[in-house]
């Protein structure tokens, strides 16, 4: 008798503690998943949210040899959320334009933009651009144009809540998204970049697309300069943020 007892003693324990290490796990798990962190917050789209940029855009004129700069802002606003043709849930966003602080905004050009599954999803000119993919981690690459007809073109997150300062602001959680087509020779340069900061968004762009001479004006080899110190034709962009808030 006393022996069926000590049985039935271990058996207990033995449940007992095997429902302890299911819930253990099962609480581990939980936490894990509630802690997952896919940094959706790198692409916020929240009404009344805006943020104001500044533009410089030089344009290098091969048949002129112009150069014309333009210097403006951009201010971007999400206004309210519909429903797309495809029946997705999107978010408005308008688009405004002026020439310098104090100028009225005009009206605005319409975009939309969504997040889907691995994707933050951005509507320009009717075309669909993938922006990120979710999570958000170092080395993660994705096809920028997967939804319309362009070119295969893949960006890599090539540095995640990292530092950086624009306009005399520090942002400590930036993530660097870059096109792996960017290059730079002697002759030439071609670069993508943009740069999201958690709870804000696009914080930074650059667009760079640069063919150089080869020789200078009096016949010079220009060789040895740097393409930007050389330049023959091109475009470069670079839009910075100057404010961000919600109105």
């Amino acid at each position: 008798m006393r022996i069926s007892i000590r049985k039935h003693s271990i058996k207990r324990e033995t449940i007992a503690l095997m429902v302890f290490f299911v819930l253990a796990g099962s609480a581990c798990k939980k936490k894990e998943t509630a802690d997952y962190d896919k940094g959706e917050n790198y692409y916020p789209l929240k009404s009344g949210a805006y943020v104001v940029y500044t533009v410089d855009s030089t344009w290098y004129d091969d048949f002129s040899h112009d150069t014309l700069q333009q210097v403006y802002q951009l201010k971007e606003r999400c206004d309210t959320l519909f429903e797309t043709a495809e029946g997705k849930t999107a978010m408005r966003i308008e688009r405004y334009k002026r020439a310098q602080p104090g100028d009225d905004w005009g009206t605005p050009r319409i975009y939309w933009a969504y997040t889907e599954n691995s994707y933050a999803i951005r509507a320009e000119e009717n075309l669909l651009y993938v922006k990120l993919q979710f999570p958000v981690k170092k080395g993660t690459t994705w096809n920028s144009n997967r939804f319309n007809f362009k070119s295969s073109e893949d960006f890599r997150f090539e540095k995640v809540d990292a530092d950086t300062t624009l306009n005399g602001i520090l942002f400590d959680s930036a993530a660097f998204a870059q096109s792996r087509a960017s290059y730079e020779s002697k002759i030439d340069k071609y670069k993508q970049l943009e740069v999201y900061a958690r709870n804000v968004g696009l914080v930074y762009r650059e667009y760079i697309k640069i063919d150089s001479v080869f020789r200078d004006k009096v016949g010079s080899d220009t060789n040895n300069l740097p393409v930007m110190n050389k330049i023959k034709k091109g475009y470069v962009y670079r839009q910075t943020v100057l404010e961000w808030g919600e109105e």
